[in-house]
């Protein structure tokens, strides 16, 4: 059975004490701004805490390993879905995508894929938002690690697919992202109910 990994957290008081550019944003009473300020620290320290777990599963030379963020949750029949979706993922997959939110660019333009890699009718190849549900292979390990001070943000392109990567995602999502009640949003500002979280 897995064990909960704690996530790196930065918290809100410390950003507003320690960035003066965030400091001067709350003294002109803009909450909107200076959220939109926080932010982009939240998804960094999101991904602080994926690159740690990449980290550990190199370290402990692992086959893969999966990354479910606290929000992610399955859908209905989850086993018998995984079951028939994940039933020939390509051995040369670096990334599979289990859950995303929503589909940002349909990629028509083929050569920005690797056609020499097989793919069923369960995977497609598209740029996706949400980084809640996935798994990384061995394979990709040292890429994930090496390339995270560059990109410093889990659902843009380190699990998106380009030419001289194979991520793949499952025509379904299997994992929806809904909002926790008493924790920051980063993405998805929608509770399990669907309705919405308006104080941010």
């Amino acid at each position: 059975m897995p064990e909960k990994f704690i996530g790196y957290e930065l918290a809100r008081d410390y950003l507003l004490k320690q960035f003066q550019f965030l400091r001067q944003l709350q003294k002109l009473n803009a909450p909107k701004v200076v959220e939109r300020n926080v932010r982009p620290f939240r998804a960094i320290s999101n991904n602080v805490s994926h690159w740690s777990i990449v980290q550990l599963a190199k370290h402990a030379n692992l086959p893969f390993v999966a990354i479910f963020e606290d929000d992610a949750k399955p859908v209905d029949n989850l086993k018998e879905r995984m079951d028939e979706l994940c039933s020939d993922v390509p051995d040369e997959t670096d990334v599979l995508r289990l859950g995303y939110t929503e589909r940002v660019k349909r990629l028509t333009d083929y050569r920005l894929v690797n056609r020499s890699v097989p793919h069923s009718d369960n995977l497609i190849i598209e740029n996706l938002s949400g980084s809640h549900a996935y798994i990384v292979f061995k394979r990709y390990y040292d890429r994930f690690i090496s390339e995270n001070k560059i990109q410093p943000r889990c659902d843009f392109i380190k699990i998106n697919p380009t030419p001289d990567k194979n991520v793949f995602a499952l025509k379904e999502s299997l994992f929806n992202q809904v909002n926790l009640p008493d924790r920051p949003v980063i993405s998805s500002w929608k509770f399990e109910d669907g309705t919405i979280k308006v104080n941010h």
